[in-house]
């Protein structure tokens, strides 16, 4: 009878250590998918400003380019005027 009570006071044991490393490894399991959405998160909200990023980027080639022509135009412009004047 003392045999039994003692493995029933050591299965008793066993079993609440198992059910706290089950909470145990059900927090870590929480924990980690918290860092996952918050790496998610995170990683959408670089995305986001990657294509921001690269909308301006092609917003100010776009810029640039506009402004080479008006400049090449300018140029032309001017040396046509330039090749109006008389010659001193």
């Amino acid at each position: 009878m003392a045999d039994a009570r003692a493995r029933a006071q050591g299965l008793e044991s066993a079993q609440k250590k198992a059910q706290a490393e089950v909470k145990q490894a059900e927090k870590q399991l929480r924990d980690a998918e918290d860092r996952v959405k918050s790496a998610r998160m995170a990683l959408d909200a670089a995305k986001r400003r990657s294509q921001s990023v690269a909308t301006e980027v092609q917003e100010a080639s776009k810029s640039v380019e506009d402004m080479k022509r008006a400049m090449e135009q300018a140029t032309k412009e001017l040396e046509s005027l330039f090749s109006e004047l008389p010659k001193s």
